[in-house]
């Protein structure tokens, strides 16, 4: 029997008909989490390198971590792949207008017409007319897809202010509305395990998800950073992590009930070992979407 969703090797596949890769971007933005606009500290799951703390090209420029990517095909004389230039760590459109247009365009620019989408990760509460027009523009300019990704991670508000997530899910309702009214695709970051959420949080939140009938949804475990804030919960035995076989349920579930036709562009999360303190099986990344996709495996 098929499933409802589609696995992103596929979308990329049928759509680009050509051999496509990501590139992850340190765009240097910062986080209205973290300069005391909405928050300080940041959620309480990160650490300083907001979300992405796996990334190995922070200290190069946007132009040289695209064109890092561009010349390693060129010198093993490999046919230069389609790029999807992803905006990772921390806000990537809380800056002035300018500011995003220019290091958008300094991507695409180094990606030397290889580019195929702008995929930008940010806030629901970051998201203004004015940055999606000027992602509109960029994408008729250059001819390239668009979309944004949304860090929800849960519907529950309660959580939310747990995790210090700095804003309430109305605020994504809202910015769905506004990128989906302009043609921009919407990808949905939820997390599995969060402190106090069981199953039928999850089933909320995939409704909750469900009704704003976002394009694609990324599943993340967590995972405990070293130097974050729920670092010293789990030391001080405030929260202990899901098991691996409670997440693979979990994710399960949530491909049971997520909308036909959804893009699922993870099954779990991506760690760095030297960062992480708990759960250190997050780290089997291929055996954890294997069992989830190997019964229930994403088909188009």
């Amino acid at each position: 029997m098929k499933n409802r969703y589609i696995k992103l090797s596929h979308y990329l596949k049928d759509t680009y008909k050509r051999e496509v890769k990501k590139v992850c971007i340190d765009g240097g933005f910062s986080c209205p989490n973290r300069d005391g606009t909405v928050g300080t500290g940041g959620c309480i799951f990160c650490s300083g390198g907001g979300s992405g703390e796996h990334m190995k090209n922070r200290k190069l420029s946007i132009s040289e971590q695209v064109k890092k990517r561009v010349d390693a095909r060129k010198a093993i004389g490999k046919e230069q792949a389609g790029l999807i230039l992803y905006f990772q760590n921390f806000t990537n459109t809380y800056a002035p207008i300018d500011v995003l247009h220019n290091r958008y365009e300094d991507a695409i620019y180094a990606a030397e017409g290889n580019a195929v989408c702008l995929a930008i990760g940010t806030r629901p509460d970051c998201i203004d007319q004015d940055v999606v027009e000027t992602l509109i523009n960029l994408k008729h300019e250059y001819k390239i897809d668009i979309w944004v990704e949304l860090g929800l991670q849960t519907s529950n508000d309660e959580t939310a202010k747990l995790i210090n997530r700095g804003y309430k899910s109305e605020q994504f309702t809202n910015a769905v509305w506004l990128l989906q009214y302009h043609g921009i695709k919407v990808v949905t970051h939820i997390i599995l395990g969060l402190p106090g959420e069981t199953i039928k949080d999850i089933k909320r939140t995939v409704r909750f998800v469900n009704k704003h009938k976002v394009w694609g949804i990324k599943l993340h475990a967590l995972y405990i950073l070293k130097e974050s804030k729920l670092a010293k919960m789990y030391l001080a035995k405030e929260f202990v992590p899901i098991s691996m076989e409670t997440y693979i349920d979990w994710a399960k579930v949530v491909l049971s009930k997520i909308r036909k036709g959804t893009v699922v562009h993870r099954f779990t999360s991506e760690a760095d070992e030297n960062e992480i303190l708990a759960p250190m099986w997050v780290l089997n990344k291929e055996e954890i979407t294997q069992k989830i996709t190997g019964i229930s495996g994403g088909v188009k």
